[in-house]
C-alpha cells in the first residue's frame, strides 16, 4: 500500500468501514510511515473530540439538502467558512449554528495543537518496531541482558525466564537450535530475548506481555493492532535486511525476525504457525 491509498482509507478505518484484510494492510503502512501515521493520529483526534463533545442527532433532509445546495454554490466563488455559518445562524436555531461553529473551530486547531504538543502515546507503534529491530543487533552482537542463560535446553530456559516473573512464555514449535536467552525490563515491562541459530543464520525472537503495554501506554493504533491480531495467525512486516513475523499467543506478542536470505528459517516459522 502507498501513501496516497492510505489517505484515502484512513477515514473509513477510523469509521468502521474497512474489511479485515484492508485495515491490516492499513495498519502495516501506518507502522511503516511517519506522514500517514501523522494523518491518523490527526483524524482519530478529531473525531474523538467530536464525539466526546456532542451527542449524534438527526438532522432534517430539508436542511441537509439545502446545506449541500449552498455549500455547491458556494465552491464555485471563494469559500469562507467562517462567513456561511453566520449566515446559517440567521435562518436556524442559533444553538445549532453556534454548535457548527465550534465544531469547525475544533477541527482547524486540532492539527495546531498536536504541532505544539508532544507525542507520546500515539508514537509507540514506531517505537516498538525500533526497539525490536535494536534488540535484534545487540543479541546477535551477543550483547545479552545482565539476566542471561545459554544452553540448548529449552526446559531449562523457561525455568529461568518464568523464574524472572514473566510466566506465559513462547518457545517456537521449530527445528531451529536454542543459543541463549534473556530478561530484561523496558519502561516497567519485562520483555524476554532469545537466539536461535538454523543452518549458521541467527534468528532473534522478543516476547512481552500486551497487557503490560496496555497499562503503560493507551495507543490507539496498537490496541487495535492487538485486536486484529488475536483473529490473525501471524502478521508479516517487511525490512531492508529481514522480516519480522508477529503473533500473539494468549496475552503474549511474540515477534520474529529473521533476515530475507533465510529462507528456510522462514517457511518453516510460516508452517508451525499455520
Amino acid at each position: 500500500m502507498n501513501c496516497k491509498e492510505a489517505q484515502e482509507k484512513i477515514t473509513p478505518y477510523i469509521d468502521g468501514e474497512l474489511s479485515k484484510d484492508q485495515r491490516l494492510d492499513l495498519e502495516k503502512h501506518i507502522l511503516s510511515c511517519n506522514s500517514c501515521y501523522y494523518d491518523f493520529r490527526v483524524e482519530s483526534f478529531t473525531k474523538k473530540l467530536v464525539t466526546l463533545k456532542y451527542k449524534r442527532s438527526e438532522v432534517p433532509s430539508w436542511l441537509k439538502d439545502k446545506i449541500l445546495n449552498q455549500i455547491s454554490s458556494h465552491r464555485k466563488k471563494k469559500f469562507n467558512p467562517f462567513s456561511y455559518l453566520i449566515d446559517l445562524s440567521k435562518s436556524y436555531r442559533v444553538e445549532f449554528a453556534w454548535a457548527v461553529i465550534i465544531i469547525v473551530l475544533s477541527l482547524f486547531l486540532v492539527d495546531r495543537i498536536l504541532m505544539k504538543s508532544t507525542p507520546i502515546k500515539e508514537e509507540q507503534p514506531a517505537k516498538m518496531m525500533e526497539m525490536i529491530l535494536h534488540n535484534y543487533q545487540k543479541i546477535r552482537s551477543n550483547q545479552f541482558p545482565q539476566s542471561s542463560i545459554f544452553t540448548s535446553n529449552t526446559n531449562h530456559v523457561k525455568e529461568f525466564i518464568i523464574s524472572h516473573g514473566f510466566n506465559d512464555l513462547v518457545i517456537p514449535e521449530t527445528s531451529w537450535k536454542l543459543v541463549g536467552a534473556g530478561i530484561e525490563k523496558f519502561n516497567d515491562m519485562k520483555v524476554v530475548h532469545f537466539l536461535f541459530k538454523c543452518n549458521d543464520n541467527d534468528v532473534y525472537v522478543m516476547e512481552m506481555d500486551v497487557n503490560e503495554f496496555r497499562q503503560k501506554y493507551n495507543s490507539v493504533v496498537m490496541n487495535s493492532l492487538f485486536e486484529q491480531m488475536k483473529n490473525t495467525k501471524y502478521t508479516i512486516i517487511g525490512r531492508d535486511s529481514c522480516k519480522v513475523v508477529m503473533t500473539m499467543k494468549g496475552s503474549t506478542l511474540v515477534s520474529h525476525v529473521i533476515r530475507h536470505e533465510n529462507k528456510e528459517a522462514f517457511e518453516e516459522l510460516i508452517a508451525a504457525l499455520e
